[in-house]
């Protein structure tokens, strides 16, 4: 009697250890998706005494919460054209600590300008002609927040389609005058990257061959 049970017996220990899995499986799901990323940001201007940066005339929560940390480098990222919308030409992020659940930003405001003139120097025409910047509709003209915004992110996405992602854009030699703002504009483009690899990780094979077809990309290709 108790021999033949014994099969009957293991199959149920089988059945629960499965079971254990499964709902072990569904905690570490549940666990990792609802782990938040955390954004930190500090105030890098070396006079500011309030530590406060403000947006859309208030002032910007120092601490946020995204679902994800690519999140909040999208955000991030998002955050200097508005604030250079709104008058904050010189906004910038000196540098950005980041890990899987955390960035942590130093974000430089500096000061409220309405207007600014512009000069192209220091980049190279070539260049410039790529983008469709054309230096006769900018230089030595008085621009607002809101075109120098769009400048700044039309080379910027330029960058980024080009292999260039963590490009950024600057002013140099900001000086203000009767007339406003004389600055000269800055792109660093920083290293060049290239895809290295893809990996798959899937436990259904499919060629790589179709990856890369699907996704338009290839190992070796500008990022």
């Amino acid at each position: 009697m108790k021999l033949t049970r014994l099969p009957a017996v293991k199959a149920m220990i089988r059945q629960l250890l499965s079971l254990l899995m499964l709902l072990l499986a569904i905690v570490a799901g549940n666990t990792a998706v609802a782990q938040k990323a955390t954004l930190v940001i500090i105030p890098a201007d070396s006079s500011a005494i309030t530590k406060t940066i403000l947006l859309d005339k208030k002032p910007l929560p120092l601490r946020q919460q995204f679902d994800r940390v690519d999140e909040a480098y999208t955000y991030l990222r998002k955050l200097i054209p508005r604030m250079q919308e709104q008058g904050y030409l010189a906004a910038s992020v000196d540098s950005v600590a980041m890990s899987d659940t955390a960035a942590t930003a130093w974000l430089y405001q500096g000061g409220l300008y309405q207007w600014a003139k512009l000069s192209f120097a220091k980049i190279p025409t070539a260049l410039l002609n790529s983008m469709n910047i054309s230096v006769r509709d900018w230089e030595q003209q008085i621009i607002g927040p809101s075109r120098y915004a769009a400048l700044t992110e039309r080379m910027l996405k330029y960058c980024e389609d080009n292999g260039y992602p963590f490009a950024h854009v600057s002013l140099d030699q900001l000086q203000r005058n009767e007339q406003g703002l004389q600055a000269e504009l800055v792109l660093d483009r920083g290293n060049l990257v290239y895809i290295d690899s893809l990996v798959i990780q899937s436990d259904v094979e499919v060629s790589r061959d179709f990856i890369q077809n699907y996704l338009g990309i290839r190992q070796g290709d500008l990022y």
